[in-house]
């Protein structure tokens, strides 16, 4: 792997990592109806941020995916936190559908960018994405 792309990629999943623990405070609250989890919305600094990456060419897709799997992410938590005694199904509801799409297709982008790449890496690339999915 390039080292461009390296590093990029470790600032890449840590953003990755600050979204998917935003989703699981703001997840908890809305669910506990505040009792648990946070109702803080970091969501524009997360997303500011990962614009703000020097995004190397063959990467590019990936971020794209990836940065409308968040927003998308941002926009369901938001509905809900403006509506919250609405019932709510993740599986069925199209922002977390439409977002765990982009997210299997980001994986799928860098399983086909790095396929030599070693097996603790690939697992990375998993573990990030899938902890960042709702379903």
């Amino acid at each position: 792997m390039p080292p461009a792309e390296k590093e990029f990629l470790n600032e890449f999943l840590h953003l990755v990592d600050l979204a998917m623990a935003q989703r699981v405070e703001m997840l908890l609250w809305l669910s506990t109806n505040g009792q648990g989890g946070s109702e803080d919305n970091n969501y524009a600094q997360i997303l500011d941020d990962l614009e703000s990456l020097d995004i190397p060419s063959a990467l590019k897709k990936v971020h794209r995916l990836v940065v409308e799997a968040i927003e998308q992410q941002r926009s369901f938590l938001e509905e809900w936190q403006k509506n919250p005694r609405k019932k709510r199904n993740f599986v069925t509801d199209p922002k977390v559908r439409g977002a765990s799409q982009k997210l299997r297709s980001a994986y799928s982008q860098l399983m086909s960018l790095y396929p030599h790449e070693e097996q603790h890496n690939k697992k990375a690339f998993f573990d990030y994405l899938c902890a960042l999915d709702f379903i």
